[in-house]
């Protein structure tokens, strides 16, 4: 089968999966169904990369990866014509009610399908598509009478956009732009290292570090962007060794959550409860607890070694080492929540309590980087003086080309916490 072919293929079966279950498919999914209804054998994450490359990482090498290409992309497949559609529907809905209101803007699911008569299964999964377009909304969530979104006060810049083709243009203007910006900012920084750069050489000392600046990665600069900070936030500390912690303390968050929800199974006699159901809550608690403690543990040896003057390395390892194992952790975590949600006999986890895609990707982005780094050492990916292991700074930390702030990764946590809590004193419907 030829890319074109393979790229349609994989883009239909996306379409379709959306409206069947209102989410973006795994890989896993995909591949699942190429296989077992056309005996063919395509390497889904090739065309993942393919349709839908990443400014910062090359993406996609785990088949348990979500799929969520642009939606001009998604566009090439006529089975998403009626979610294009809808889209476009939901883009005059908005800015006539945006328009007409002096307050914040809302539109729910129910006034939404009222309002325009989209059949519901397409209706359903529109949070998932519109949160995707640029200048639309700026948050929302989910309950029981389903999804509900803020609109942007930028929704204006959508005004005249009324037919497909102006939809889809506008689509593709914007992603060439914001690849622009990605290589002007790849540039800039690029030329402020070169002008600032003044790498003292280290000391051959094997457990004695002297005050030496660490040359920094070149990255594109979307992470910092996509937390919602300029890219000075993040990488003006650059500086090696740390002269103190800026990781917020998450101490007061109970790392034993396995322990409740343990004894609440118990006493519950598992009534009403699957085999999978009760696993993936478990398995969700458990890397909860664990992601929340390699944390405290990493935030406690790097202050150990910022409390020593930097005089002695082992901490800074330790530090690295509990931090990796955190964010592996989380993502695991993750995985499971969302199986969590889509389990109808598991406990009702509403999409508000999961992290947002923008968090699954950029915790997958770490792994991505610690577990193939093999890999981007031999493509070129990985250069001579970018970090093979977590580099922690001040107030964030970076591995390779991708980098996030502490505090982003005590905000996630905390909200992992949160969901972990409450589905460890109730662990199923009955």
């Amino acid at each position: 089968m030829r890319e074109p072919e393979e790229d349609e293929l994989v883009l239909r079966l996306t379409a379709e999966h959306l409206v069947a279950s209102g989410e973006w498919p795994e890989l896993r999914g995909i591949h699942r169904r190429i296989f077992r209804e056309f005996k063919l054998d395509i390497d889904v994450r090739e065309v993942a990369r393919r349709l839908a490359p990443h400014p910062f990482l090359s993406g996609y090498h785990d088949l348990g990866d979500t799929f969520a290409p642009p939606l001009h992309v998604l566009a090439r497949t006529s089975a998403s014509d009626p979610l294009i559609d809808a889209v476009l529907k939901f883009i005059t809905f908005a800015l006539d009610k945006y328009l007409s209101s002096s307050e914040e803007t809302q539109v729910t699911e129910a006034e939404f399908t009222d309002g325009t008569q989209v059949p519901g299964d397409v209706s359903k999964v529109l949070r998932e598509l519109v949160s995707g377009v640029p200048f639309l909304t700026h948050g929302g969530g989910s309950g029981p009478a389903g999804w509900y979104v803020t609109i942007s006060d930028d929704v204006v810049r959508w005004s005249g956009v009324t037919t497909r083709d102006q939809l889809l243009q506008r689509l593709e203007e914007i992603e060439e732009e914001k690849w622009s910006q990605y290589a002007a900012m790849a540039q800039a920084k690029a030329r402020l290292v070169s002008e600032k750069e003044s790498v003292a050489p280290l000391e051959e000392r094997e457990v004695a570090l002297g005050p030496v600046r660490m040359q920094p990665t070149h990255y594109y600069e979307s992470v910092a962007l996509r937390l919602g900070g300029g890219a000075s936030q993040l990488s003006s500390d650059v500086a090696f060794p740390p002269r103190r912690s800026g990781m917020p303390d998450l101490s007061h968050l109970y790392s034993k959550n396995i322990l409740p929800l343990i004894l609440n199974i118990t006493l519950r006699a598992q009534v009403g409860t699957t085999h999978p159901s009760l696993a993936y809550t478990a398995a969700y608690v458990r890397l909860v607890d664990k992601a929340v403690r390699e944390y405290e543990f990493a935030r406690r040896s790097l202050e150990e070694f910022v409390a020593t003057s930097s005089e002695h390395l082992s901490p800074y390892l330790r530090a690295a080492d509990h931090l990796e194992n955190c964010l592996n952790s989380a993502r695991r975590a993750i995985r499971y929540a969302r199986r969590i949600r889509r389990d109808r006999e598991a406990l009702q986890v509403a999409k508000s309590e999961l992290p947002t895609q923008d968090d699954e990707d950029l915790v997958a982005a770490f792994r991505n980087a610690s577990e193939h780094a093999d890999e981007q050492v031999a493509t070129g990916t990985l250069a001579e003086g970018d970090a093979m292991i977590l580099m922690l700074h001040e107030t964030h930390f970076a591995l390779g080309n991708v980098e996030a702030s502490y505090g982003w990764l005590a905000k996630l946590l905390t909200r992992l916490h949160a969901l972990s809590s409450r589905v460890a004193g109730v662990a199923s419907r009955a």
